[in-house]
């Protein structure tokens, strides 16, 4: 698990839909107030089918030889070039783990 903390209020998109817990509603974003602490599940998504198939769970590293399939480039997993491609929503008060250069 890693934790951030939202640096401003955010209406954060997520990849899929969900309903809400009664049922009725079908939720395509979730509202972070300014200050929540928010907790990402790295290895999770790392293993998720809908994103890298149904060999998700072992180990591929041919699946690293081809272009990626539309299901993992356009993710917006947490990573070292993420914030490329997503808005920075987070504030990052550890230490930075990954120098490019």
């Amino acid at each position: 698990m890693v934790e951030r903390v939202a640096c401003v209020d955010y209406n954060l998109p997520l990849q899929h839909q969900v309903k809400s817990k009664d049922g009725r509603t079908i939720l395509s974003n979730i509202h972070v107030p300014k200050g929540t602490h928010i907790y990402l599940s790295l290895g999770s998504v790392n293993r998720d089918k809908k994103i890298w198939g149904e060999d998700a769970d072992k180990f591929n590293p041919h699946r690293w030889l081809e272009p990626m399939p539309p299901s993992v480039s356009e993710s917006k997993i947490p990573g070292v070039y993420s914030n490329m491609r997503v808005p920075i929503i987070v504030c990052f008060f550890d230490t930075i783990d990954v120098l490019i250069g």
